[in-house]
């Protein structure tokens, strides 16, 4: 809200938010959103409540409607239902919260492969200039980092499914799958390609079985652009509900995590921690750093004891 600098000084809040803005200048760039977010929670008569309500009860339903829904239903009716009437309701004008709102102009105007461009001739050198100051170093470190941290997804995403519904996988395959993505979406004006945790699960709640999904996603994606404009009332609310209900529960409750004793457990903890006060790359290097130390104090140990 506009008030939220006073009312956090009011409330005694301005000492953290403080910390947090330090934090923030330190490296910890999650902070301030940790903190903003515990504001929150703790000053509930500041909430908008139209949008409590539309996500309360999308994500309700996204996770129990199935069980209200005839057999022979299709997967994911009820998320498309629950969307549906979130988007009529702030139609009708019961909804002042944020919405998806229009396509930008001319976004439907011309073919996808009217704007491809040649890999060749992608304009690297502005692009280095304008964000890596010149540096063809500061490039290379950043894309590696970067691709590192984007396959650690892919494997996060892998390992899930295959824990939880046996489904095989093949990390050659998945890092070639990755690269050639995003050398055709650079092709094409778009940003690099990488697996998403909360895209998969919500994948899968919503009925997909295999990775056909993501082609009939994307195919889906491209055809129904003329039509954007119809969710432009849908309510963001409505839409973050769906995802949270689709990776909440595994994130309230991280069961590999939890199954893990001793360092084990501890790396992944203090990983999951830098990542969200920090940031994803913060938590993946520190994440590596913290399993090597552990690994060299196991081998110590192990060598003094045969000593």
């Amino acid at each position: 809200p506009p008030n939220a600098a006073a009312a956090a000084a009011d409330a005694g809040w301005a000492p953290a938010f403080d910390a947090a803005r330090r934090s923030a200048e330190a490296g910890l760039g999650g902070a301030p959103q940790v903190a903003r977010l515990a504001w929150a929670a703790a000053h509930p008569y500041l909430w908008d409540w139209d949008v409590v309500v539309v996500a309360a009860i999308v994500a309700v339903g996204t996770l129990r409607g199935k069980r209200l829904l005839p057999k022979a239903a299709p997967p994911g009716v009820e998320v498309l239902a629950l969307v549906g009437l979130a988007t009529v309701f702030s139609a009708r004008g019961y909804y002042e919260g944020g919405v998806v709102g229009a396509p930008p102009a001319g976004a439907a105007d011309a073919p996808f492969w009217a704007t491809a461009v040649k890999p060749w001739a992608l304009p690297f050198d502005e692009l280095v200039a304008l964000c890596f100051g010149g540096s063809y170093a500061a490039l290379a470190r950043a894309a590696a980092v970067f691709a590192a941290v984007d396959f650690l997804q892919s494997v996060s995403v892998c390992s899930a499914f295959e824990a939880e519904d046996g489904v095989s996988w093949s990390a050659d395959r998945e890092l070639f799958a990755q690269g050639v993505a995003s050398v055709a979406s650079g092709a094409f004006r778009g940003g690099p390609c990488g697996a998403s945790l909360s895209r998969s699960m919500l994948a899968r709640l919503t009925g997909a079985t295999s990775q056909v999904a993501g082609l009939v996603h994307g195919v889906a994606a491209v055809l129904m652009l003329p039509y954007a404009g119809a969710i432009a009332k849908t309510p963001k609310a409505a839409l973050a509900a769906v995802v949270l209900a689709a990776v909440g529960p595994g994130v309230a409750r991280p069961a590999a995590v939890l199954n893990l004793k001793g360092g084990d457990a501890a790396v992944a903890w203090f990983t999951a921690g830098l990542s969200v006060v920090a940031d994803p790359t913060a938590g993946f290097l520190g994440g590596l750093a913290a399993a090597a130390a552990a690994s060299l104090l196991g081998r110590t140990r192990k060598s003094e004891k045969r000593a």
